[in-house]
């Protein structure tokens, strides 16, 4: 009997072995499996993050060449009104040089006029002269 038992410790002891060495050796494949699965999502989030991290730098370049065409336009639109603002001085400048243009020929028309008449006074006057030393 003691024998029988001594082999069943031997049988048990043995299957008990071989069963922590199935155990370890599951273990090691779970954790080489895990491993694996870690690795593979570390692999697979870091080409996520690297794709959203293109994603956000084209968006930021876009954001970038917007604010820049923004600019342009508004350059280009302060720009213009300059021009138009320049351009309505200039045609209120020559406007007011033309106003000044014609009082100043009405002032030497008159000034004409007057020493026209006085000229011709003055005609009248020396023909009276004329005609009283003749």
């Amino acid at each position: 009997m003691e024998e029988a038992a001594s082999e069943a410790a031997e049988i048990l002891d043995a299957r008990l072995k071989e069963s922590g060495n199935d155990f370890r050796y599951q273990l090691q494949q779970h954790e080489e499996k895990a491993a694996a699965d870690l690795q593979q999502a570390r692999d697979e989030a870091e080409d996520h993050l690297e794709e959203q991290l293109g994603f956000a730098r084209e968006q930021r370049q876009a954001a970038i060449d917007d604010a820049r065409a923004k600019a342009a336009d508004e350059r280009r639109s302060a720009v213009e009104a300059l021009r138009k603002q320049a351009a309505r001085e200039q045609e209120q400048a020559m406007e007011e040089l033309r106003d000044e243009s014609e009082k100043l020929l009405g002032s030497i028309e008159i000034a004409m006029n007057k020493l026209r008449e006085e000229r011709d006074l003055l005609d009248e006057d020396l023909a009276e002269m004329r005609a009283q030393v003749q």
